[in-house]
């Protein structure tokens, strides 16, 4: 991009629309600008050399998901569940590694053979717990833990 980075035209976005789903289709894979854009409310991120799954992307963003490339998860450092012991419990780790992986409730549900208000329930203690805003969040405190 001429004038903006992929960062600056998020937070210029983000303050015009707050509820924009934002999809940054970069080549950059630095953790503080993965990071930066998270923080800022990007819904997605993934590499242009990931051409086949730009349009599955997209569409996962829209429809409200997380999506995030392979090789941007895999350079984050998998926490254990030792870091999470004091802050949460068996169940909401597993719940809170499922919404890191980008499933919505109903999907945490079929695989922990839940509820969706249960799932819900569930992740609302989690960020009145860890006093954070929203399931992005969420999944951020899970890559930085």
């Amino acid at each position: 991009m001429e004038k903006l980075n992929g960062i600056e035209a998020t937070r210029e976005i983000i303050e015009y629309d707050p509820e924009a789903k934002i999809l940054l289709i970069t080549t950059f894979q630095d953790d503080e600008y993965i990071l930066s854009a998270i923080n800022l409310g990007c819904k997605g991120y993934i590499l242009k050399q990931n051409i086949e799954g730009i349009i599955p992307a997209i569409k996962a963003v829209y429809s409200g998901n997380l999506v995030f490339d392979s090789k941007i998860v895999s350079s984050f450092q998998k926490p254990t569940r030792k870091n999470f012991k004091e802050e949460l419990t068996e169940r909401e780790m597993d719940i809170l590694l499922l919404v890191a992986e980008g499933l919505n409730n109903k999907e945490i549900a079929e695989k922990l053979y839940l509820s969706e208000g249960t799932v819900r329930n569930y992740i609302s203690s989690m960020l009145e717990k860890l006093n954070l805003r929203d399931r992005t969040q969420l999944a951020i405190y899970y890559y930085k833990k």
